[in-house]
């Protein structure tokens, strides 16, 4: 038999026939979890290979998802999983057509030898969003087991492919989306309580050349509370020891049974001996540790966490330090600009006064040389330090043709807690044939500065006889800054951006989450002179770009998708009491010339029929059978309420 069109059959089956049909109930689907586990802090749930426990599986079944496979154009569901006191495992994110991930433990080892580990089941063309180490979001489509004879209830299962964090019991809470799934949060383990308590006298600022911690204190609350083992010692991302902590152990005699690790990563390992602690004392371990950051990652006045567990010892989360700016202020005096002229020699003539100076103590690297750097065609002819402060001893400094080199006189020239300053002048000889700004370049190790963050400032102009005159105005410091992000007020959906602010030229990425019932229309970052930035579309709505200069403002625009019943009575207008005119096209491939154009406005009103998500109808295309149940079903529904 001949399949009929799309709009022969709407026609017909809506003015012609009179639907009979039995209702269709839609009831939440039914959520269970496997079984409860009993583990301790950074314990893996997996599949128990490895020195894991075996994970339990949040099972999803019913009859919503038979009558959604039964009854739908599409089988997608999107949902989000929450995690209380546990993170997902590293791995189980990105893109996966059967639900396998390769999948890595908390320290880094990847789990069934590298292989993939089937996690979700019930489901294909999946898509793991990762939000944070607690929140997934999972879109896929369901598989049809029931016509495949494979089983009485379609089904979604999904491993808990976790790591224990805190204390309490571990559970995982369900967020429907765009889904037919019930929401509902599920325990998947207890995790047991520890005796420590962990304290640090007071949170410190490190500059990205390094700093040390304050004194951290591990304390037993009963007699062999700390076992043997290792105590791991995690920073945040970002942060990296830089060297082997120093520890002291009451009482004394247990000293020799702590052995401190050397690290330059961001986690550092402590081994405690198996017959560590004194039935009769409570143990105390103190440790200090030098910490640093990298500032491509880590922004001025970013905290940095370190979480201290292992080895008996209660996982806890302290706040250690915070980053300061890595900075110099270099910048000239607000005169006017000296004016030179190609081949002059004058040694009378001084350029502008330059000030150096740290934002913070210890951000100049006193052990090494700096240098300031003026264009090839200018030659310093002599200098004069002035100001100076913050050294037992003022800096000496040689110079060769356009270079100045400084020295500091190494780390015991500083004077402990303060920030060293000095002004600078020049006197200096042009080259003929020379024209244009003397800009002076801050450089050199003890100044550790990118390529791409140079200190820079104009001190000097250099001008044809002819120009004469004079120029005024002041130099500035280029230090590399750090932009604002903020969010336009947006309805209809949210933007999640786990970042502020970032500096410029890093790489900013945020995900895009439309209401039900909506769908993203535009999405624009826009920096603050409105230049729309470049965007890259990574997938299920996360978004990229890179970070300009500037300040910018994410703003996103969302649409009611086709496939929702739109309101059409307020853009009728009755001519009589039998005819209404629709005069708003709703697809856009249905047009007021077409023959059928009204039937189909009367039934996208009704909500009998429903359109793509491109907001095409395709009136032209064969019907397929699901088309038929939905409209027939939607036509009886209409019906029943018009009652």
């Amino acid at each position: 038999m001949k399949e009929k069109k799309k709009i022969t059959l709407l026609v017909i089956a809506i003015f012609t026939l009179c639907v009979c049909m039995p209702t269709i109930s839609f009831a939440a689907t039914t959520n269970r979890m496997s079984n409860n586990v009993i583990g301790s802090q950074e314990d893996v749930l997996a599949d128990e290979a490895n020195g894991t426990i075996k994970a339990p599986v949040l099972r999803i079944y019913g009859k919503d998802l038979n009558d959604f496979t039964e009854f739908s154009t599409t089988t997608e569901q999107t949902f989000e999983l929450d995690l209380t006191n546990a993170e997902w495992l590293d791995g189980f994110e990105g893109d996966s057509a059967d639900g396998k991930f390769i999948v890595t433990d908390s320290d880094g080892d990847e789990l069934n030898n590298g292989n993939a580990v089937q996690i979700i089941t019930g489901m294909e063309n999946i898509t793991v969003t990762r939000l944070n180490n607690e929140r997934i979001i999972i879109k896929g489509n369901v598989i049809d087991q029931i016509t495949s004879g494979k089983a009485e209830d379609n089904e979604i299962s999904i491993a808990m492919y976790t790591r224990l964090t805190d204390n309490g019991d571990a559970s995982v809470t369900i967020k429907p989306m765009r889904s037919v799934i019930s929401s509902g949060t599920y325990k998947i383990a207890t995790v047991a309580d520890e005796g420590t308590d962990i304290s640090i006298e007071k949170k410190v600022s490190i500059t990205a050349s390094g700093g040390k911690l304050a004194k951290i204190v591990i304390k037993e609350a009963g007699p062999k509370t700390i076992m043997g083992g290792s105590i791991k010692l995690r920073l945040s991302e970002g942060w990296y020891f830089n060297g082997t902590p120093e520890i002291s152990v009451y009482p004394l005699s247990l000293s020799n049974y702590i052995t401190p690790n050397q690290s330059f990563d961001n986690e550092c390992l402590i081994t405690v001996a198996d017959d560590f602690g004194d039935p009769n004392t409570l143990s105390i371990i103190s440790i200090t540790a030098p910490v640093k950051y990298d500032s491509n990652i880590v922004k001025s006045g970013d905290i940095c966490e370190m979480a201290i567990f292992g080895a008996g010892v209660e996982r806890t989360t302290l706040d250690v330090a915070k980053a300061t700016e890595y900075d110099i202020v270099f910048e000239a005096e607000e005169n006017p600009i000296p004016i030179f002229y190609p081949g002059e020699n004058d040694k009378k003539k001084e350029t502008l006064k330059m000030y150096v100076e740290e934002t913070h103590s210890n951000v100049i690297l006193t052990d090494n040389k700096g240098t300031i750097t003026l264009p090839e065609e200018v030659y310093i002819t002599g200098y004069r330090i002035e100001n100076c402060s913050g050294l037992q001893e003022d800096i000496t400094c040689e110079f060769e043709k356009n270079i100045i080199t400084f020295d500091f006189g190494g780390e015991e020239n500083r004077r402990k807690g303060e920030e060293i300053k000095f002004d600078i002048l020049f006197t200096v000889s042009v080259a003929a044939g020379f024209k244009g700004d003397i800009q002076a370049i801050l450089g050199g190790e003890a100044f550790p500065i990118t390529a791409d963050e140079q200190y820079k400032v104009i001190i000097g102009k250099v001008k044809s006889e002819s120009s004469g005159g004079s120029s005024s105005g002041g130099g500035s410091s280029s230090s590399a800054s750090i932009y604002t992000i903020t969010k336009a007020d947006i309805t209809n959906g949210n933007v999640y951006c786990d970042l502020s602010k970032a500096r410029k030229g890093n790489k900013v990425e945020f995900f895009v989450l439309p209401n039900e019932g909506y769908k993203i229309a535009s999405v624009k970052v826009i920096d603050k002179n409105g230049k729309k930035l470049d965007l890259t579309l990574k997938d299920s709505g996360v978004y990229s770009f890179v970070m300009p200069s500037s300040n910018v403002t994410i703003d996103v625009d969302f649409l009611t998708m086709s496939n929702v019943a739109l309101p059409y009575n307020a853009q009728n207008e009755i001519i009589n009491d039998k005819k209404t005119v629709y005069s708003k096209q709703i697809f856009n491939d249905v047009y007021q010339s077409d023959w059928y154009y009204d039937p189909i406005m009367w039934a996208a009103e009704n909500g009998i029929v429903l359109g793509y998500d491109d907001g095409s109808f395709r009136p032209n295309e064969n019907i397929t059978r699901a088309e038929m149940v939905i409209m027939l079903k939607n036509f009886y529904d209409f019906q029943s309420s018009s009652k």
